[in-house]
Formats: C-alpha cells, sequence, structure tokens
C-alpha cells in the first residue's frame, strides 16, 4: 500500500471521548455540536433544546480523555487542567471541563467557573496547569442540572437585558447560592 497516514491514539481517545458523551446526552433535550476551526479550548457546544425547539442557549465543553487512570483513593480522578483553557472558557456562559475516563468507562465534569475559583484560591502568578478533583459523573441526574443551570442562567441574562460584557460580569457573580429572584431585584 505504500506509506499511509498513521493514526495516533491521540486522534482515537478523541474520537472515542465524543462518541462517548454522545451516547449519554440525550438528543431530545441537547444539541450536541463538534467545534470545527482550530482547539482553542472549545471542542464541542450544549445547545438546549425546549418542548422540541431550538434554543441558541448553549455551553461551551472542553472534552479530555484519559487512559489507564482510575479513582485514588480519596475517591477523585485527578487531572492537570490548562489554566489558559479554563480562562478561555471563562469567556461564555457555563462552560463545563468534561474527561472521560477510558479505564472506567465514565466520563467526569465540573462547571468550568467552579473550577477557575479553586484555581484562583491555590496558585500563583505564573502557573501553567492545575490538578483538579473531580468527582461528578456525567449521569441522567446531572444532565438535568446542567440543562437547568444552563436555561436558568441564560435567563437572567435575557431578563436583565444585559449587553455581552456585562454577561460575562454576571457569569461571575452567579453561583449556585445566589439566588434568580435576588439577582433580578439587585439588578432593577
Amino acid at each position: 500500500m505504500g506509506i499511509l497516514p498513521q493514526v495516533y491514539s491521540t486522534h482515537q481517545q478523541e474520537t472515542d471521548s465524543f462518541r462517548k458523551i454522545e451516547s449519554i446526552i440525550p438528543s431530545e433535550k441537547f444539541i450536541l455540536r463538534k467545534e470545527s476551526g482550530g482547539d482553542y479550548g472549545v471542542d464541542c457546544i450544549l445547545e438546549i433544546i425546549e418542548d422540541g425547539f431550538a434554543t441558541n442557549i448553549r455551553s461551551h465543553i472542553q472534552l479530555k480523555s484519559k487512559q489507564n487512570q482510575f479513582l485514588d483513593s480519596d475517591g477523585y480522578f485527578k487531572y492537570s487542567v490548562p489554566i489558559k483553557t479554563i480562562n478561555y472558557l471563562s469567556n461564555t456562559l457555563s462552560s463545563i471541563f468534561l474527561i472521560y475516563s477510558e479505564s472506567e468507562d465514565v466520563v467526569y465534569w465540573e462547571w468550568n467557573s467552579v473550577i477557575l475559583e479553586k484555581i484562583n484560591q491555590s496558585t500563583k502568578t505564573g502557573t501553567k496547569s492545575f490538578k483538579y478533583a473531580f468527582y461528578k459523573t456525567l449521569d441522567d441526574k446531572s444532565i438535568d442540572e446542567i440543562y437547568l443551570t444552563i436555561k436558568n442562567k441564560n435567563e437572567i441574562i435575557i431578563n436583565l437585558g444585559l449587553n455581552s460584557l456585562e454577561k460575562g460580569v454576571l457569569e461571575n457573580l452567579i453561583t449556585e447560592d445566589i439566588s434568580y429572584d435576588l439577582l433580578l431585584n439587585f439588578f432593577k
């Protein structure tokens, strides 16, 4: 056959991880799109479907894959996340970091904002990566949480009539501890 292009294991891992999340994420709740045009930190995009309609309410996803790694003795899946990727994902509402453990056939996840908060609490300037302890698994319950969180955060933005710069500021203020009504009253 002559010289042919090699299929690298990293490309196979990328394909396997996308297929895995595609099998978990219900098509009646989300449109899952691969991101193209260069990989700067967003591998795919989730768009909410509501009552059978596309909404353009989206979440950016960084998707990683790891072979031959299991939970540590504390029950966490530790993975070194690039800080520049977390910073990049922070520029949009409700970004998510997913990591597929091929050895366990499990997808772990966390909100990007939670990882960023941990980074800001415990790293020095100039650090390039941060070892995050993932513990949430992508399952039916977490899919519901992701759906509602993305939807609710976007409803806040829409109801407040904010521009894109203000949206970024608000994303950093919205937490599970702050209610939708409290934020609406604060900004009125």
